[in-house]
């Protein structure tokens, strides 16, 4: 699967890329760099891939990055919509996707940390058949009917997505600053994502994940995404290594970054030895 940068439309079997991946990053040097074009298959070994929630971006995780590039080289990327991706924002199945469409970009055997809504998209991408990730890292998941919210429920009128559609396609026309255009563009994205939530948790299918080691990282305090949510959640994966934090709310990645980084630790050892 490749990838295709178009701000009005998905093709899951795009025609070559390689080429703008500006949304694609890669930590070197404590910061964010653009990521290097890479051959599908290149790489040996762990390679640890982020994937960030609603809202935010690529850039989002604060100091966790510089803790997990000692266990293995540490990607991330702007989901569709999101950050400087331009593409077209979709449910969790496209999302999905485009997962694995970036898995086949960098090659190697990933260990995925999702955050809140990005780890669905991680156990979504196990069950669409993503065969390069080996290990999940799930924190503060929002990956089960119990995580839904009512401004989750607010979005899903359909007319809403219609507006903020009309709203990002006028952003996109470039009458208006570059940094406006992506708050309107990131707008259209939560509408679009929140207004198929619900349904999407729903029918989410977690057995295919049971087949590699998942670690779920969560808070006590979090009122995103409640305990009960994450405690059913590890019951259906069969988990029982969920690391709680008893102070932490909703932003783990940021508050408690070393204790994301123990768990994809034991996620990468568990694959890896």
């Amino acid at each position: 699967m490749k990838l295709v940068e178009q701000a009005d439309h998905f093709d899951p079997n795009p025609e070559a890329p390689g080429g703008n991946r500006a949304w694609l990053y890669a930590h070197t040097g404590d910061r964010w760099n653009a990521a290097p074009a890479l051959p599908a298959g290149n790489r040996q070994g762990p390679v640890i891939l982020l994937v960030h929630g609603q809202p935010g971006s690529g850039r989002f995780w604060g100091a966790l990055p510089g803790h997990l590039s000692r266990l293995a080289p540490v990607y991330s990327y702007d989901r569709p919509g999101w950050g400087v991706h331009r593409a077209a924002p979709g449910d969790l199945r496209y999302n999905a996707q485009w997962l694995c469409a970036v898995a086949d970009v960098l090659g190697g055997r990933l260990t995925v940390v999702g955050y809140s809504y990005g780890a669905a998209v991680a156990l979504e991408a196990i069950a669409v058949g993503c065969k390069a990730i080996d290990g999940l890292v799930l924190v503060a998941p929002a990956a089960n009917g119990l995580a839904v919210g009512p401004l989750d429920r607010a979005f899903e009128p359909s007319w809403i997505s219609s507006a903020t559609a009309h709203a990002a396609a006028w952003g996109a026309s470039g009458r208006l600053p570059p940094r406006l255009e992506r708050v309107l563009l990131a707008a259209h994205s939560l509408a679009v994502e929140s207004g198929a939530l619900r349904g999407d948790l729903i029918r989410l299918r977690t057995g295919a994940a049971a087949a590699v080691p998942v670690a779920i990282v969560a808070g006590l305090a979090d009122r995103t995404v409640p305990p009960t949510s994450v405690s059913a959640l590890a019951s259906a994966l069969g988990t029982e290594r969920v690391r709680w934090s008893s102070t932490s709310g909703h932003l783990l990645p940021l508050r408690r970054p070393r204790l994301v980084a123990e768990a994809a630790a034991s996620v990468i050892r568990a694959v890896h030895g």
